[in-house]
């Protein structure tokens, strides 16, 4: 696959703007990986978070720490993709306010949210108050790390206890059936399109066209396999 083929497969045309994305596993290699095919498709993006992000250090990611949105149209003449958020915690980026954000999702061409959590773990389930999804938001895309299947629960796993308690999931190995069942439980009112992440080895690829086929059951339109480890140059976060 090639990279500029990304933002096709995942269905985001030019009229899809403000795609958030949730879940574990490879977000913020997903949110850079399309930040850099918008630039090259002669985009104007914007990456930002309603909960943090990884601080980037990339040369075409240009971090505006702060809200001066004047900074945007500098980064964006320059080549690059400003990423908006402010200074927080273990070398992170915080949210930048509620004003900041309704104003950054009326400016750009492209403007991808990082709205999640995983505490770079391959699996998630999201509390009540997660994932953060702007009022914008066009398009929802889960990511999920296939490398937490076939591994105790509690080691792979953001917010094992909670899945246990509301899905009554046991303590064990991952299997098939506790990953449709924590992506069904905990995201699919968002109606997402869900990308199966880290198929770096054939098995892992086959155990993704198994839980491909359960998702497709279960509703989910457009699902995509893939490696962005192997996909994309740039691997800013790959959990």
């Amino acid at each position: 696959m090639t990279q500029t083929s990304l933002l096709q497969r995942l269905g985001l045309s030019e009229n899809i703007r403000v795609v958030s994305i949730v879940g574990s596993g490879g977000k913020t290699t997903l949110l850079y990986a399309l930040a850099r095919e918008s630039l090259k498709n002669g985009e104007r993006p914007i990456v930002t978070t309603t909960t943090h992000i990884l601080r980037p250090s990339s040369p075409d990611l240009l971090v505006i720490d702060g809200e001066d949105l004047s900074l945007l149209e500098q980064a964006w003449k320059k080549g690059l993709c400003p990423v908006v958020g402010r200074t927080g915690p273990e070398g992170k980026l915080s949210s930048p306010s509620p004003a900041c954000l309704d104003a950054l999702v009326q400016q750009g061409d492209r403007v991808l949210i990082e709205a999640d959590g995983s505490r770079q773990l391959p699996l998630k389930f999201p509390n009540a108050t997660e994932p953060v999804i702007h009022p914008s938001t066009q398009r929802v895309i889960l990511v999920v790390g296939l490398s937490g299947l076939g591994k105790p629960l509690p080691q792979v796993c953001h917010r094992w206890e909670l899945a246990c308690q509301q899905l009554g999931l046991p303590i064990g190995k991952v299997s098939l059936d506790t990953m449709e069942r924590l992506l069904v439980g905990g995201y699919w009112k968002f109606h997402p399109v869900v990308l199966l992440n880290q198929a770096d080895t054939l098995p892992q690829k086959i155990i993704g066209n198994e839980l491909m086929t359960r998702l497709s059951q279960r509703g989910a339109e457009r699902i995509l396999i893939v490696s962005l480890k192997k996909e994309v140059p740039f691997d800013d976060d790959s959990h």
